[in-house]
């Protein structure tokens, strides 16, 4: 079989099941495919670019590991990783002195296999207003983006080359914020994973049928156990039925393979530091984001 960089990760697993094994090696995070219920979700809509930047490796190191098993790669099949920018940089962080963003390298955690996810807003809450906290990762976090603009954040992310993300979140005063308030509930809009209010999270449940939402509580669970208790019963989710999940802390890396899939979308209620509600539903379903 001929592989790229666009070929899905459920065709290497169907060509070849010791494919499994060897791309798990790679890389921490991709040792989730392991899991039946994430690699079902996961490896359809999953290709080797996209597994690559999850993994923090490159798409280079997927071929070799490939190639012994049978696979094939073109020359003029195999294409790099652009580099990649969503526009120019907004007007704040041109014009934001170095001195004012604070730099976070959250990848020695991530390989590390720690969730930044508490260091990172300990950090976004301590900074001065007119300052910015820039994320240095692998790839774009967009729950977080979602979180922390909810939280009054002005963000951007740049891509400058493969396997390299900054991350931007600006702490603005009070004039930073007029023009770009619905700039940012709009592209919010885009997502299947949006941060909302607590009014918007009751509107949303109270249009379910006591019947038609189901009920997980994960908050007692060990690692891995809430994602799996989360992915058996997204599994079993039929249609028209809501999924409300209580949990101690926002599931980043859930979400992002979530967001990847495409199949479902997922209201986030911060309720405290300790306490997250989840509402996942079949993709096209909330009233709120259509």
């Amino acid at each position: 079989m001929v592989i790229n960089s666009d070929t899905k990760i459920s065709q290497l697993l169907k060509e070849q099941p010791k494919a499994l094994e060897a791309i798990s090696r790679l890389a921490k995070p991709l040792q989730k495919l392991r899991n039946p219920l994430l690699r079902k979700l996961m490896a359809s809509r999953t290709t080797i670019r996209q597994a690559a930047e999850i993994g923090g490796c490159s798409v280079e190191a997927f071929f070799q590991v490939l190639r012994p098993l049978g696979f094939k790669t073109d020359v003029n099949l195999r294409e790099n990783v652009k580099a990649h920018t969503p526009g120019p940089r907004p007007g704040w962080l041109k014009t934001l002195p170095d001195r004012q963003i604070h730099t976070f390298d959250v990848r020695p955690m991530l390989a590390g296999g720690q969730d930044p996810l508490k260091e990172i807003m300990a950090a976004y809450k301590e900074l001065s207003p007119a300052t910015a906290l820039c994320i240095v990762n692998t790839f774009v976090p967009t729950p977080l983006l979602r979180l922390l603009e909810n939280k009054g954040a002005l963000t951007y992310c740049e891509q400058p080359e493969d396997r390299l993300t900054y991350s931007y979140f600006f702490k603005p005063s009070g004039n930073d914020v007029k023009d770009t308030s619905q700039q940012l509930k709009a592209d919010s809009r885009k997502d299947l994973i949006t941060t909302v209010t607590q009014a918007q999270f009751q509107e949303e449940l109270s249009r379910f049928n006591p019947a038609d939402l189901q009920q997980a509580d994960v908050r007692e669970l060990e690692m891995p156990g809430p994602m799996q208790t989360i992915l058996r019963y997204l599994e079993q989710l039929p249609k028209g039925h809501g999924l409300l999940v209580h949990h101690k802390r926002i599931p980043v890396y859930l979400l992002e393979d979530l967001q990847a899939s495409g199949d479902f979308r997922v209201l986030v209620l911060p309720v405290s530091d300790t306490e997250v509600k989840l509402l996942l539903t079949h993709n096209d379903q909330l009233k709120w984001q259509k």
